[in-house]
Protein backbone atom coordinates (compact mmCIF):
# COMPACT_ATOMS: atom_id res chain seq x y z
CA UNK A 1 0.00 0.00 0.00
CA UNK A 2 0.84 3.48 -0.95
CA UNK A 3 2.11 5.81 1.81
CA UNK A 4 0.66 9.19 1.61
CA UNK A 5 2.11 12.46 3.07
CA UNK A 6 1.13 15.89 3.17
CA UNK A 7 3.08 18.67 4.84
CA UNK A 8 3.70 22.70 4.97
CA UNK A 9 6.58 24.05 3.03
CA UNK A 10 8.35 25.90 5.23
CA UNK A 11 10.61 29.20 3.18
CA UNK A 12 13.90 27.45 3.23
CA UNK A 13 16.21 26.55 0.88
CA UNK A 14 15.17 23.08 0.67
CA UNK A 15 11.54 23.16 0.60
CA UNK A 16 11.98 26.00 -1.90
CA UNK A 17 14.00 23.58 -4.08
CA UNK A 18 11.14 20.75 -3.72
CA UNK A 19 8.51 23.64 -4.10
CA UNK A 20 10.16 24.84 -7.71
CA UNK A 21 10.43 21.44 -8.93
CA UNK A 22 6.90 20.65 -8.15
CA UNK A 23 5.83 23.71 -9.80
CA UNK A 24 8.00 23.78 -12.89
CA UNK A 25 6.94 20.11 -13.55
CA UNK A 26 2.93 21.38 -13.41
CA UNK A 27 3.91 23.83 -15.35
CA UNK A 28 5.81 22.00 -18.29
CA UNK A 29 2.97 18.82 -17.73
CA UNK A 30 -0.16 20.84 -17.63
CA UNK A 31 0.47 24.34 -19.17
CA UNK A 32 -3.17 24.77 -20.16
CA UNK A 33 -4.04 24.83 -16.13
CA UNK A 34 -2.60 28.00 -15.02
CA UNK A 35 -1.64 31.71 -15.63
CA UNK A 36 2.25 31.46 -14.93
CA UNK A 37 4.42 30.05 -18.30
CA UNK A 38 6.77 27.56 -17.53
CA UNK A 39 9.40 30.07 -19.17
CA UNK A 40 8.65 32.90 -16.47
CA UNK A 41 8.87 30.17 -13.87
CA UNK A 42 12.61 28.92 -15.42
CA UNK A 43 13.37 32.80 -14.19
CA UNK A 44 12.56 32.91 -10.83
CA UNK A 45 15.48 33.03 -7.87
CA UNK A 46 15.76 30.99 -5.09
CA UNK A 47 14.82 34.10 -3.15
CA UNK A 48 11.57 35.11 -4.36
CA UNK A 49 10.48 31.15 -4.55
CA UNK A 50 11.51 31.46 -0.41
CA UNK A 51 9.20 34.77 -0.30
CA UNK A 52 6.36 33.21 -2.15
CA UNK A 53 6.70 29.98 0.75
CA UNK A 54 6.64 33.15 3.64
CA UNK A 55 3.60 34.49 1.84
CA UNK A 56 1.68 31.77 0.83
CA UNK A 57 0.42 28.17 2.58
CA UNK A 58 1.75 25.78 0.82
CA UNK A 59 1.71 22.21 0.77
CA UNK A 60 2.97 19.40 -1.24
CA UNK A 61 1.79 15.49 -1.12
CA UNK A 62 4.92 13.18 -0.93
CA UNK A 63 3.78 9.39 -2.16
CA UNK A 64 6.03 6.74 -1.12
CA UNK A 65 9.38 8.46 -1.85
CA UNK A 66 8.50 11.14 -4.46
CA UNK A 67 6.84 14.28 -4.36
CA UNK A 68 3.94 14.14 -6.67
CA UNK A 69 1.79 17.09 -5.56
CA UNK A 70 1.43 20.80 -4.70
CA UNK A 71 -1.46 23.46 -3.43
CA UNK A 72 -1.38 26.64 -1.97
CA UNK A 73 -3.65 28.84 0.14
CA UNK A 74 -3.92 32.59 0.55
CA UNK A 75 -6.15 35.07 2.38
CA UNK A 76 -8.62 37.10 -0.18
CA UNK A 77 -7.81 40.35 1.25
CA UNK A 78 -11.18 41.79 -1.00
CA UNK A 79 -13.91 39.32 0.74
CA UNK A 80 -14.10 39.17 4.40
CA UNK A 81 -13.75 35.86 5.39
CA UNK A 82 -12.19 34.79 2.23
CA UNK A 83 -9.00 32.32 1.16
CA UNK A 84 -8.50 31.20 -2.14
CA UNK A 85 -7.04 27.68 -2.95
CA UNK A 86 -4.55 28.29 -5.92
CA UNK A 87 -2.65 26.04 -7.97
CA UNK A 88 -3.58 22.25 -7.57
CA UNK A 89 -1.48 20.09 -9.62
CA UNK A 90 -0.83 16.22 -9.30
CA UNK A 91 1.63 14.23 -10.83
CA UNK A 92 -0.23 12.16 -13.85
CA UNK A 93 1.44 9.01 -12.25
CA UNK A 94 -0.58 9.63 -8.42
CA UNK A 95 -3.48 10.76 -9.98
CA UNK A 96 -6.51 8.12 -8.53
CA UNK A 97 -4.48 7.62 -4.87
CA UNK A 98 -5.91 10.27 -2.77
CA UNK A 99 -3.28 12.96 -3.30
CA UNK A 100 -5.94 15.89 -4.98
CA UNK A 101 -8.25 14.89 -1.78
CA UNK A 102 -5.34 15.40 0.75
CA UNK A 103 -4.17 18.38 -0.94
CA UNK A 104 -7.61 20.13 -0.90
CA UNK A 105 -8.39 18.95 2.66
CA UNK A 106 -4.84 20.56 4.45
CA UNK A 107 -5.63 23.78 2.49
CA UNK A 108 -9.35 23.53 4.41
CA UNK A 109 -7.82 22.97 7.97
CA UNK A 110 -5.54 25.62 7.08
CA UNK A 111 -8.41 28.10 5.93
CA UNK A 112 -10.49 27.11 8.96
CA UNK A 113 -6.97 27.38 11.41
CA UNK A 114 -7.05 30.90 10.16
CA UNK A 115 -10.73 31.69 10.69
CA UNK A 116 -11.82 32.33 7.36
CA UNK A 117 -15.30 31.55 6.45
CA UNK A 118 -15.38 30.87 2.96
CA UNK A 119 -12.70 28.83 0.78
CA UNK A 120 -12.96 29.82 -3.03
CA UNK A 121 -11.09 28.69 -6.01
CA UNK A 122 -11.24 28.67 -9.77
CA UNK A 123 -11.15 25.42 -12.06
CA UNK A 124 -11.36 25.33 -15.63
CA UNK A 125 -14.62 24.34 -17.16
CA UNK A 126 -13.11 20.78 -18.83
CA UNK A 127 -11.16 19.81 -16.46
CA UNK A 128 -13.55 16.99 -15.01
CA UNK A 129 -11.79 15.37 -12.83
CA UNK A 130 -11.12 18.31 -10.67
CA UNK A 131 -14.48 19.32 -10.60
CA UNK A 132 -16.02 16.14 -9.37
CA UNK A 133 -12.97 16.35 -6.95
CA UNK A 134 -14.52 19.62 -5.73
CA UNK A 135 -17.72 18.56 -5.37
CA UNK A 136 -17.11 15.59 -3.09
CA UNK A 137 -15.24 18.21 -0.82
CA UNK A 138 -18.53 20.59 -0.95
CA UNK A 139 -17.51 22.98 -3.50
CA UNK A 140 -20.48 24.73 -4.92
CA UNK A 141 -20.55 27.23 -8.27
CA UNK A 142 -20.31 30.93 -6.81
CA UNK A 143 -19.60 34.27 -8.31
CA UNK A 144 -19.46 35.95 -4.69
CA UNK A 145 -17.88 39.69 -6.45
CA UNK A 146 -14.71 40.18 -5.67
CA UNK A 147 -13.15 36.97 -5.19
CA UNK A 148 -11.60 36.78 -8.23
CA UNK A 149 -7.87 37.29 -9.18
CA UNK A 150 -7.76 40.21 -11.94
CA UNK A 151 -5.04 37.92 -14.16
CA UNK A 152 -7.07 34.95 -13.58
CA UNK A 153 -10.16 35.83 -15.13
CA UNK A 154 -10.44 33.81 -18.02
CA UNK A 155 -12.54 32.44 -20.33
CA UNK A 156 -13.52 29.00 -20.06
CA UNK A 157 -12.83 29.24 -15.98
CA UNK A 158 -15.33 29.28 -13.22
CA UNK A 159 -15.25 29.91 -9.61
CA UNK A 160 -16.68 27.57 -6.74
CA UNK A 161 -16.87 28.39 -3.23
CA UNK A 162 -16.94 25.80 0.48
CA UNK A 163 -18.85 27.21 3.38
CA UNK A 164 -15.92 26.66 6.27
CA UNK A 165 -18.75 27.30 9.11
CA UNK A 166 -20.95 24.30 10.66
CA UNK A 167 -20.39 20.49 10.10
CA UNK A 168 -18.42 19.93 7.80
Amino acid sequence: MASLHVRRLAPDDVDAAIFRALRLRALGESPHAFATRLDDALQVSGEQWRQQLAALATFAARLDDREVGVVRGAALAEVPGGAILRSLWVASEARGHGVGAALVQRVIAWARSEAHTRLFLHVRDDNHEAIRLYERLGFEVSDVAGARFPRRERPGEHQRCLALTGDR
